[in-house]
């Protein structure tokens, strides 16, 4: 009878590995077939207008000068948001794959902020939102040690979502600061806000809530599960602060990296190497 108990129990285990398992493929079959939906909604159909409005350009009559013009912003507009989700579907492959490494630098952080709100200004203009940079006087800011690559991921995807989210001619504000070797980045909007309960959901892969910042536009679903993906890289983390109707606030905070001297940015495509001083690791 002892016997025959044990085997009962070890098969009620058995079982409930076995069905875990199951629950991880379903899942994973879900995944794979968003993320073919994802292909064709995010990145085909950008990549087709861009093709159709660049044929249209080629057509146009040498006095068509301002009709040339207003085709070229919507292909810039096209193209930006097509790279954007390039680069997080890239990143969430390369997190997934166990691929992804931190490479930290001397940053100029406001200046790797005001290229990405430069780059988020056509969007926000589309619902006459402002865009404002606030930041302390710590000149901490200007060489703080951190990967400036992942820095703009966070706050591109924040800032995005964040427009999204927004309520037309309201404003967006993007705080940094440097404490005790700590970089905080908030950014925070003034739209429909987030359920506390449902918060959590937020970073699920391709989870999109009806009622929040998802549900205003088109996205992937994997904006912050990326920023939270990366953040760990950087051994920082993302705090959310939201009521229904009243916006919310993403908080980042990340330690500075130990020393490193070999290079300064001042954005995450500029990297000028200091050969007077050794560089120490991560």
């Amino acid at each position: 009878m002892d016997e025959i108990s044990r085997l009962q129990e070890e098969n009620q285990k058995l079982n409930a590995r076995l069905e875990a398992l199951n629950e991880k493929l379903e899942k994973s079959e879900g995944y794979k077939s968003y993320f073919i939906s994802l292909i064709t909604n995010e990145i085909i159909n950008p990549f087709t207008s861009i093709l159709g409005l660049s044929k249209a350009i080629t057509q146009l009559g040498g006095n068509d000068m301002n009709k040339a013009k207003e085709l070229a912003q919507i292909i810039y507009s096209e193209a930006f948001f097509l790279d954007f989700q390039l680069n997080n579907i890239f990143m969430a492959a390369r997190l997934e794959a166990g691929e992804a490494v931190a490479n930290p630098v001397k940053v100029d952080v406001v200046s790797v902020l005001k290229q990405v709100l430069d780059e988020f200004k056509p969007e926000a203009e589309k619902k006459s939102l402002e865009l404002l940079l606030e930041n302390d006087d710590n000149p901490a800011l200007s060489v703080f040690v951190v990967d400036p690559v992942i820095i703009k991921i966070v706050v591109s995807n924040l800032v995005s979502n964040a427009i999204k989210a927004s309520d037309p001619e309201n404003r967006v504000v993007v705080y940094a600061g440097v404490e005790e070797g700590i970089l905080n980045i908030t950014v925070q909007d003034f739209g429909v806000g987030i359920e506390q309960q449902k918060i959590h959901e937020l970073f699920d892969r391709f989870k999109r809530l009806d009622e929040t910042i998802n549900s205003i536009n088109t996205g992937s679903g994997i904006g912050l599960p990326v920023v939270t993906g990366v953040l760990d890289l950087l051994h920082g983390k993302l705090d959310v602060e939201s009521e229904p109707g009243k916006g919310s606030i993403f908080r980042v905070s990340v330690p500075e990296a130990i020393r490193t001297d070999c290079g300064f940015a001042a954005d995450d495509d500029e990297l000028f190497f200091d050969m007077d001083d050794e560089a120490e690791s991560f």
